[in-house]
Order: structure tokens, then C-alpha cells, then sequence
């Protein structure tokens, strides 16, 4: 079974994202901030990362710039969601090696084509 880790600091998108990708058939391991999402994608070594681009303690521009400066998970796609529509942000996260990009509030069709890189 593939695994996903989902970092929002915000609790219901995490529980609503782990829920739809558990009916798809993948395990999901959420944190709420960058640290302990590292950490974990770290320790799990996911097919998937997904991350909320603001949050606490570690923003999801430092978590990717973090996750690609580890030989050892740099290669896990790894895609920002964002509500901010900010092109600056885009534009830096591509450069630091985004996978892709999520929109919030997330359409069902977008989250589906985060998978697509698993699949």
C-alpha cells in the first residue's frame, strides 16, 4: 500500500484529506507542522508529500527546501497547497523542486491529480 503524508496545521484538512485517500486505497500520515512532517517523511519514507504552505514553526516552502536537501527522501514528490494565489510563491517552489501545486479550498479533480505521480 502506498503512503501519503499530509502536513496542514490545520486539523480538518488533514482528517479530510487522510479520510479521502484511505477510501482510495492509501495509507496516510498527517502532521501539523513542517518539523514534524520531516520528521516523519523522514521515518516513513512515503511515496507522497503533500504540505500546506503556511503554517507554524516550519512553512512548506522550508519543509520542501528541508525534504530536497535529503539524499535520502529528496526524490518523493512532493506538492504545496495553498490558498494564496501569489505567483512569487509558485515561482520559489518550483525552484526549490515542487511536484505540483494544490489549490484550497481542494476540488476533488485536483487532489486526484496529486496520485497521479504514485500511480
Amino acid at each position: 500500500m502506498k503512503t501519503i503524508v499530509v502536513i496542514d496545521d490545520d486539523h480538518g484538512i488533514r482528517n479530510a484529506l487522510s479520510d479521502w485517500f484511505a477510501l482510495k486505497g492509501f495509507n496516510s500520515i498527517t502532521a501539523a507542522d513542517g518539523v514534524t512532517g520531516l520528521n516523519l517523511t523522514q521515518f516513513h519514507q512515503p511515496d507522497l508529500v503533500i504540505c500546506d504552505f503556511r503554517m507554524p514553526i516550519m512553512n512548506g516552502l522550508e519543509t520542501l527546501k528541508a525534504l530536497r536537501n535529503d539524499s535520502a527522501i529528496k526524490h518523493i514528490p512532493f506538492w504545496l497547497a495553498t490558498a494564496e494565489l501569489d505567483l512569487d510563491h509558485f515561482s520559489e517552489g518550483a525552484q526549490l523542486g515542487a511536484s505540483g501545486f494544490l489549490k484550497k479550498p481542494f476540488e476533488v479533480a485536483d487532489v486526484s491529480r496529486t496520485l497521479s505521480c504514485i500511480a
